[in-house]
């Protein structure tokens, strides 16, 4: 319940209680990333360094797509340039496999950050920071999720991908569909901002991208050989363990947003 809350009121607060927020998901989830990566660096006495490198590129490019600054041109150049920084620093470190330590960062960076940065894009409306557009994506990605889980435990029988997600079940999937579109009706009488048939669209893709966004965190721990992600929300798991279907869904719904405009 706390972590609701704190997402809840982040969100809805204002625009600069929402970049705190969203500052916190990307330094958190990058520096939990990781630490789960660690053995897979090829250099692990820089693995403080790549952290550092990856969340300097997550938060340069936070700040150049945040509404209320005016740095999107620098933040672009340096993102840009970054790739080429990392391969110096490779002709420096001595690693064995440098390329596997820079697809790392630029993974990290791509998965956890780029989604956040496409948020940004789509929180202004009519020149003013509209709340109901995250916090509407954010109740639709746990709803879907929440109903999944119900439908599924309930009357799920067949299994989707049993080597990755064990226990999900087409008919669980299909109830987080159904029951998200009633979802989003409630978000178009209460949210507006989107007509019911736009917020049933945005339903659909965080129904579908949600969902595979937590086939993929499920196989990145399989591989990992881990359970969670990390311990920092008691009860939850890891940062990626919660924002998993968030990072996945976000920029497919920033797309269809675009599209809208």
């Amino acid at each position: 319940m706390v972590f609701v809350a704190v997402m809840i009121a982040g969100i809805y607060g204002s625009i600069w209680t929402y970049g705190v927020l969203m500052f916190l998901v990307i330094v958190l989830s990058l520096l939990e990333f990781f630490k789960l990566y660690e053995a897979d660096l090829a250099n692990s006495k820089l693995k403080n360094i790549y952290a550092f490198i990856a969340i300097a590129m997550g938060l340069i490019g936070f700040v150049g797509t945040f509404p209320e600054t005016y740095f999107y041109n620098y933040a672009f150049f340096f993102l840009l340039l970054s790739p080429f920084l990392l391969l110096i620093l490779e002709i420096f470190s001595h690693s064995e496999k440098p390329f596997q330590n820079i697809g790392l960062v630029l993974l990290s960076v791509c998965y956890v950050a780029l989604p956040v940065w496409l948020l940004n894009s789509i929180i202004m409306y009519n020149g003013n920071y509209q709340p109901f557009i995250p916090l509407g994506i954010i109740l639709l990605i746990w709803s879907n999720d929440a109903f999944a889980y119900l439908v599924g435990s309930a009357i799920g029988k067949h299994k989707i991908i049993p080597r990755i997600t064990p226990g999900k079940t087409w008919e669980g999937t299909v109830g987080g569909v159904v029951c998200n579109f009633i979802v989003a009706y409630l978000l178009s009488i209460l949210f507006g901002v989107f007509s019911f048939a736009e917020w049933a669209v945005i339903a659909t893709i965080v129904s579908v991208f949600a969902t595979l966004g937590d086939w993929v965190e499920s196989m990145m721990k399989r591989s990992l050989n881990v359970k969670d992600s990390g311990n920092l929300l008691p009860g939850h798991g890891g940062m990626l363990d919660r924002f998993d279907a968030f990072f996945f869904a976000i920029p497919f719904v920033a797309a269809y947003i675009w599209w809208l405009r």
